[in-house]
């Protein structure tokens, strides 16, 4: 009954969301949605209380809001850069570049606040303004800490990436990098065995004029196999890395495909299915049917 109350206390109010989010670990950005949504209908939470003749003291503590703004602050950015790196279409390099974007913002982050500045943190900037606090009274000492630990935590967990980057230099564009080490860092990331093979191939691709010309992103697909079946090899092995999104849709998609109604589906039928349903390449279904007709009514009439 409460919540039915507080929803029509919105709905009168005419604000611009009806009701609160609930938090599930499933859904990994309802965290940071959550925290947003409950900031900003917070004055009504207050008035809905207040009628009930209730009364919460973090609610109205100026040390305990601003912790929560930058809470907010800093769940919203984190949900920024989950959605980068987990969206469709995401190749290995895009995700490895927002990654050390997010780092570097870290960094920013923490100048801005040992100069008191709150520039890049709107929700404590609106608490400060709307508490009469001047800048110069806020302390930013326990938040220096926090981002501390997420600079450290996140050069802790993506370590790896400096070879892998190392890597995708060369897997994105072979005629700019030059370093001598480029074979050594690409044999050992690829547990490659054959290394003389794989340095000539290096040094024969890098030598042809026609494959400079064509250094774009459909590049290894015009590398032939037969000439570099080794360089050809790691590069698809490259370009097959993508984002947990592509994982999760293929098994929503196997969930919906492979039911008790179709019993009859063995492991070809599916993977076909899986192929089509994840796939991005939409057929021309008008031109397949005008050239299907015409076979048809040729054999009918014979």
């Amino acid at each position: 009954m409460q919540h039915r109350l507080f929803k029509l206390l919105l709905e009168d109010e005419d604000v611009q969301f009806t009701d609160l989010l609930l938090h599930t670990k499933v859904r990994w950005l309802s965290r940071g949605k959550i925290l947003e949504r409950f900031i900003m209908l917070l004055p009504q939470m207050k008035e809905f209380i207040a009628s009930r003749g209730e009364f919460y003291e973090k609610l109205e503590n100026k040390d305990w809001l601003i912790d929560l703004r930058f809470l907010t602050d800093i769940t919203a950015k984190l949900n920024e850069l989950n959605l980068k790196i987990q969206w469709k279409n995401q190749h290995i390099a895009d995700m490895i570049s927002a990654v050390n974007a997010f780092k570097c913002k870290l960094v920013l982050l923490k100048s801005h606040l040992l100069k008191k500045s709150l520039s890049h943190f709107p929700n404590i900037k609106y608490t400060v303004e709307s508490l009469n606090l001047n800048n110069e009274n806020f302390t930013a000492t326990s938040y220096l800490e926090i981002i501390d630990k997420l600079i450290e935590e996140f050069s802790s967990r993506f370590e790896d990436f400096a070879v892998l980057e190392f890597v995708l230099r060369f897997f994105i564009n072979p005629f700019n990098v030059t370093e001598d080490y480029v074979l050594e860092i690409v044999s050992v990331y690829l547990e490659l065995h054959n290394i003389k093979d794989l340095e000539l191939e290096i040094i024969n691709l890098q030598s042809g004029i026609i494959l400079k010309a064509h250094s774009d992103k459909m590049f290894w697909n015009l590398v032939d196999e037969n000439k570099y079946p080794i360089l050809r090899k790691c590069a698809l092995k490259i370009y097959s890395y993508c984002a947990t999104y592509n994982c999760e849709s293929l098994f929503s998609n196997m969930k919906y495909l492979k039911s008790k109604y179709r019993t009859k589906l063995n492991d070809s039928h599916l993977d076909n299915c899986l192929r089509t349903g994840n796939s991005k390449y939409i057929p021309n279904y008008k031109k397949l049917a005008e050239n299907m007709v015409p076979k048809f009514h040729t054999e009918f009439y014979v």
